[in-house]
């Protein structure tokens, strides 16, 4: 399979979609988020950030069938890791095994921001256990989730919101 250059990816884009400057930016930081996860270093994590209707919900959801990532319209504490035990063949259904190696596309992180203190709380500590490659819970059902070595990329979505965020001092 031959590769497409950056050129001719911007050039389909351009011919779909009326690309300014900025959205031009947006979709090489995307490529490059992506692309992070091939290299011997730590994947990246991006937000990329505008107002509603800007665009980044468009770029974003370009990724949407790509086998190398994985796209989610929102997320919660449950659905990252879940304590579920009864699913179809013992099958875990959290997302965070599923994201190993691939790009984790949120399209709108946003949604968490506006979530209960204690909601983003405990979303933002398991992205941060995942980015740190080492996710463990234990649920009263006795359930134990351990997930070791889980690095990924990840792209989200968010408005200007994100600059009123009490927790960027603690990494998000």
């Amino acid at each position: 399979i031959e590769l497409a250059s950056y050129a001719e990816v911007e050039k389909v884009f351009c011919d779909e979609i009326e690309m300014n400057e900025e959205l031009k930016v947006a979709l090489k930081l995307i490529l490059a988020v992506c692309l992070s996860n091939e290299m011997k270093s730590d994947p990246l994590w991006l937000y990329i950030v505008g107002p509603p209707g800007g665009g980044k919900t468009l770029l974003l959801s370009c990724l949407q069938n790509n086998k190398r990532c994985h796209f989610e319209s929102s997320l919660t504490a449950h659905n990252l890791v879940s304590g579920f035990g009864g699913a179809a063949g013992g099958r875990d259904p959290s997302i965070i095994p599923k994201l190993k190696g691939k790009t984790f596309v949120l399209k709108d992180a946003t949604e968490i921001l506006k979530a209960p203190g204690m909601v983003q709380d405990e979303i933002f500590s398991t992205l941060r256990g995942a980015y740190d490659g080492e996710v463990q819970r234990t649920f009263g059902n006795g359930v134990e989730r351990n997930y070791l070595d889980c690095y990924f990329a990840c792209l989200a979505g968010v408005t200007y919101e994100v600059y009123g965020s009490s927790t960027a001092s603690v990494g998000e």
